[in-house]
């Protein structure tokens, strides 16, 4: 899933441990969007906020969709601090921005999973229960962004 960088966003950045505590990951907070790059990368300036006493601002830094892509692009030592990341999303929050885009969402919809899960709570197997019970989370996240 690819997310849509916005001023303010938080992300992560590789960074020189020496200069972060013994950390290689540091936080940055997104201060500009330039541009979209093929494969959900983007091309951003952040505010590092390092374990130290420096908080350097970054900028026509590459913004990758994962950890995995960010480690594998960086090329050399000396780039550091130029690649970020997204935080990792936990499943709820991967399935409320899942429904986050859509201009309403359908209260009967949660409404007939609700009396689905109720109906049939003591014979659904967990592999049933499950995703009926991720879909109405995020339902009910999205209700509650709005």
């Amino acid at each position: 899933m690819y997310y849509t960088p916005a001023v303010g966003r938080t992300v992560l950045v590789l960074v020189d441990p020496t200069t972060n505590n013994g950390a290689d990951v540091a936080p940055a907070v997104l201060t500009r969007v330039w541009a979209e790059i093929p494969g959900g990368r983007w091309t951003v300036n952040y505010r590092l906020l390092p374990d130290g006493e420096d908080t350097p601002w970054i900028t026509s830094a590459t913004l990758y969709v994962d950890e995995q892509a960010a480690r594998t692009a960086l090329p050399v030592e000396g780039s550091r601090g130029y690649v970020a990341f997204w935080p990792p999303r936990g499943e709820l929050e991967a399935a409320a921005d899942d429904l986050s885009g859509a201009a309403a969402v359908p209260l009967d919809r949660a409404a007939a999973i609700a009396r689905k899960l109720e109906a049939a709570a003591d014979g659904l197997s967990g592999a049933e229960a499950v995703p009926l019970l991720r879909e109405a989370a995020a339902i009910w996240v999205t209700l509650a962004r709005s």
